[in-house]
């Protein structure tokens, strides 16, 4: 069965070897000509039908992913690559090429088969489950047969192998073509991080699929150095679009960042739901070790422990979720403009600690920009009743200090302060507040403090009645 493949890939074995261990940013070695030409002609001939597959994708709707598993039923090529891949020789081959002796070959092709990814599918950038499901083997290799007869960097759906997916700005990505008949061995880790971007084609071929042959190799020991406790398929998503706050956002960078947001979301859903089952069976089996009348035993009081422990820091962590969160929804809540700007300001940033009906909290902060020299600022409010008789505001902007005191109703307070053009920070803080859910008028659990109703620039000097400046 050896004979599948191309002499001078059998030949190769040293230099195959040399070129796996020295690779980076993992072990890996990319083949081209792997298999004889007549092998892939009837492997392409066979590829199975996109419907054929299963297309189903982790959130169990239809994707744009077709699997088939059961790769001897799908005709005589593929049961001769089958037979060869779990032949002596061939495991031998592999064997020689990456240095992991006593190679097992799933037959079973679980995660593996032939994978087709049509237009728009990704594949985030993952390290693979690391035991079968089945048997308990240790997942150790991965072989991936490429079978597209032309492919440019451009389209996307590139392998890409990374050093670090969890830190993009100290990530190094090695990038290969899924070219026809071009094979990528690699080992499979705690560090093999491998995915590709999103795939789209040219025009002139909008129904472009991505089409391969993914084998996985097993082992029934492994270095201690290298075992991990088990783990299921590990997703690091995408990091979001570069984007400038100065500058205006395209549809596809709308339309990316809700892509990612919402893939993110689905994501966390998942592992919470994966979470969950896996409590539900410790505590099962915890509870079943701990009878009345007998001893818990050192083993069942570890373990009790640990997932108390676990636990404890699970609410920790949510509680200072819940918290980060809390102000994320202010900050994205006050990103709408609550209040009029007269030119020539413009906002620079998000407003915080304030929201979209007006009220501000006791503490305002604000990036003014420019575009034109201001002589002053005016700043139009209300101090409704609920918020008390009255109230002392101060501002503070380049350096300066400026107070005023308003009692209840509409005010306008004029503060003579040059501004250049540029960006400017502007604090306004107040000395008191209050929640209107403390009053039993409502649910509304904010700090409030007035109503903020629009920002200007000072045209005239201020008048004495305006407010009191003082610094």
């Amino acid at each position: 069965m050896i004979e599948v493949l191309q002499e001078h890939v059998r030949a190769a074995v040293e230099d195959l070897a040399r070129r796996f261990r020295a690779a980076e940013p993992f072990p890996h070695v990319v083949i081209d000509g792997f298999l004889r030409d007549d092998a892939v002609e009837t492997l392409l001939a066979e590829f199975p039908p996109f419907e054929r597959g299963d297309c189903t994708n982790e959130a169990g709707r239809p994707g744009l992913k077709s699997t088939f598993e059961r790769v001897a039923e799908l005709g005589p090529g593929f049961a001769r690559i089958d037979r060869l891949m779990q032949s002596p020789d061939f495991l031998s081959f592999l064997g020689g090429v990456t240095g992991i002796d006593d190679l097992l070959y799933d037959a079973a092709y679980v995660g593996g088969g032939t994978h087709e990814n049509r237009p728009g599918q990704a594949l985030d950038p993952h390290v693979d489950f690391n035991y079968h499901p089945s048997t308990g083997w240790h997942r150790r290799l991965n072989l991936l047969l490429y079978l597209n007869d032309e492919w440019r960097e451009e389209w996307g759906g590139c392998l890409e192998l990374h050093r670090n997916a969890w830190n993009p700005s100290a990530d190094e990505v090695t990038t290969v073509l899924p070219l026809r008949n071009r094979c990528v061995i690699f080992e499979t880790s705690e560090r093999s991080w491998h995915g590709f971007l999103p795939i789209t084609p040219p025009p002139d071929q909008p129904r472009l699929a991505r089409r391969s042959l993914a084998l996985y190799f097993y082992t029934r020991e492994r270095p201690p150095a290298e075992t991990a406790p088990a783990h299921a398929t590990v997703y690091v998503e995408r990091p979001l679009p570069r984007l400038a706050a100065d500058e205006p956002l395209t549809a596809p960078d709308c339309a990316q960042v809700e892509q990612l947001t919402t893939r993110r979301r689905q994501h966390v859903e998942r592992l919470r739901g994966r979470e969950q089952a896996v409590l539900a069976r410790v505590r099962e089996r915890l509870l079943a070790m701990l009878q009345p009348g007998s001893p818990p035993g050192a083993e069942a009081l570890a373990a009790l422990g640990r997932l108390v422990q676990l636990e404890d820091e699970a609410l920790q962590s949510l509680y200072r979720r819940e918290t980060e969160l809390a102000t994320l929804v202010e900050l994205v809540e006050s990103s709408e403009e609550p209040f009029r700007l007269d030119e020539p300001l413009a906002l620079a940033a998000p407003v915080i600690g304030g929201w979209k009906d007006g009220w501000v909290g006791r503490h305002l902060r604000l990036r003014l920009r420019t575009h034109g020299p201001v002589d002053g600022l005016v700043v139009w409010g209300t101090l409704p009743e609920t918020a008390g008789p009255r109230q002392e505001l101060t501002l503070y902007v380049r350096g300066q200090v400026s107070m005023c005191t308003q009692g209840v109703g509409d005010f306008e307070w004029s503060v003579p302060v040059a501004l250049p053009v540029g960006t400017h920070a502007i604090e306004i803080a107040a000395t008191a507040s209050f929640c209107p859910s403390d009053l039993g008028a409502s649910e509304d659990g904010r700090e409030l403090a007035w109503i903020l109703r629009r920002i200007g620039v000072l045209a005239v000097p201020p008048s004495p009645e305006a407010g009191h400046p003082a610094s």
